[in-house]
């Protein structure tokens, strides 16, 4: 079936970018493929010229596709299949991945601005120093997924699930992450400052060395958690469980740590003056200047 005016010209601009001579008839091909029928499995598209692609509610699979370094602005991916996609070094503005699968997928280096993740599967995905502004990660899977360096400033993470997640010198300034799921994820030297996990669950994540001054972890599960040597100045930790956690050599120094369980918490070393210890539960926890905090006497 021949293909229309409209499908000529977004053929013709898809390749508007890429020099005449890497033109071949099999990338001709798959171009045709892509827009007939939204199914392209392993296609070639690196560098390609992308740009407002619809192929949102067509069940688009695209497993596999190489879209390396690709112009994916203002494209509706909703609910495609991308698993194992290379993405890497691509342009991703105003892009719709919302209930997409793209688990395995490889983001690394992807310029990421104003993006629906939306319910987006995102497990073992690549986003190792991608750069993601003004993004919605709203309830989105992305268990043991890799964005160490990402920058996530002000995104919106609330309701994902972050499970065994590698965050490593991640920027999660200002971040909203209310209710997510980071059980065992490793936020080591993060700039978590000022970001807000409210009734997170963190059990035995590692958060050693992170920035997180002014911090809203209240009500959030930190049982098991390594925090040693990070700073939690004026960190909000009312109501947070901090059971057995590891919290030597950090700074509490004006935090409020309000009716928090730190029963077997370790604060050996840490600098706690002005802290708000109001009904605090420090049964058993290593206390800076080495002692034991007193259990109350059961009847």
């Amino acid at each position: 079936m021949a293909m229309n005016i409209s499908k000529i010209l977004l053929t013709t601009l898809l390749f508007s970018s890429i020099p005449k001579a890497s033109l071949h008839a099999q990338t001709f091909s798959n171009t045709q493929l892509l827009l007939e029928t939204a199914i392209c499995q392993g296609c070639d598209f690196n560098g390609a010229n992308l740009r407002g692609i619809k192929l949102g509610e067509r069940n688009a699979n695209l497993q596999g596709i190489n879209l390396s370094a690709a112009d994916l602005s203002q494209a509706d991916l909703e609910d495609a299949n991308l698993v194992e996609a290379d993405l890497s070094n691509s342009i991703l503005v105003g892009t719709s991945f919302k209930n997409a699968d793209l688990s395995g997928a490889n983001l690394s280096g992807a310029h990421i601005r104003g993006v629906n993740f939306e319910g987006a599967i995102l497990t073992n995905a690549i986003l190792k120093n991608a750069t993601l502004f003004l993004i919605s990660l709203e309830n989105s899977q992305l268990e043991n997924a890799d964005l160490s360096g990402a920058y996530l400033k002000n995104a919106y993470l609330e309701g994902a699930n972050l499970q065994g997640a590698s965050l490593i010198e991640t920027n999660l300034r200002n971040a909203l992450l209310i209710g997510v799921n980071l059980i065992g994820a490793n936020l080591t030297q993060a700039d978590l400052r000022a970001a807000k996990f409210r009734n997170a669950n963190l059990i035995r994540a590692n958060l050693s060395g992170a920035k997180m001054r002014a911090v809203s972890m209240a009500f959030a599960n930190l049982s098991e958690s390594n925090l040693s040597g990070a700073n939690l100045e004026r960190a909000e930790l009312a109501d947070a469980n901090l059971e057995n956690a590891d919290l030597s050599g950090s700074n509490l120094e004006g935090a409020n740590l309000s009716r928090a369980n730190l029963r077997g918490a370790n604060l050996t070393n840490v600098q706690w003056e002005d802290a708000f210890l109001f009904e605090t539960d420090l049964c058993g926890a290593i206390l800076p200047d080495g002692d034991r905090g007193e259990c109350p006497e059961t009847p």
